[in-house]
């Protein structure tokens, strides 16, 4: 798997004819959170865009809300930074496949509501 690390997508806007095709965006949000309503555009105005390809957020919480929300938007993956370098290449695979990753923890967690 080859990647090509962007500051935004309109640097990628600008350079993708230099580039094969994308088999899947992952998005670093970092702290900020897709409940917030302006990332929450973001994550649709991408996925609408590019919509044959998989847009997975990278995260630091595993809170549910903000996994619930991010898939509401159009995300097809949720990857908390907790996890280690070798799931997130997994989870990004899984999604380029036509599969949805979530935590196994917060699935787990929904038990309890």
């Amino acid at each position: 798997m080859a990647v090509v690390a962007m500051d935004r997508i309109e640097e990628w806007r600008i350079k993708k004819e230099a580039y094969p095709r994308l088999a899947a965006i992952l998005f670093n949000l970092g702290g900020r959170k897709v409940t917030d309503q302006s990332i929450a555009e973001e994550v649709r105005m991408i996925s609408s865009e590019f919509s044959s390809v998989p847009v997975i957020l990278l995260a630091d919480t595993e809170d549910l809300t903000q996994i619930l929300t991010a898939l509401e938007s159009g995300a097809r993956g949720y990857i908390p930074t907790s996890v280690g370098i070798d799931v997130c290449v997994e989870a990004v695979n899984l999604a380029a496949a036509g599969g949805i990753f979530v935590p196994a923890s917060s699935v787990l967690s929904m038990r309890h509501l």
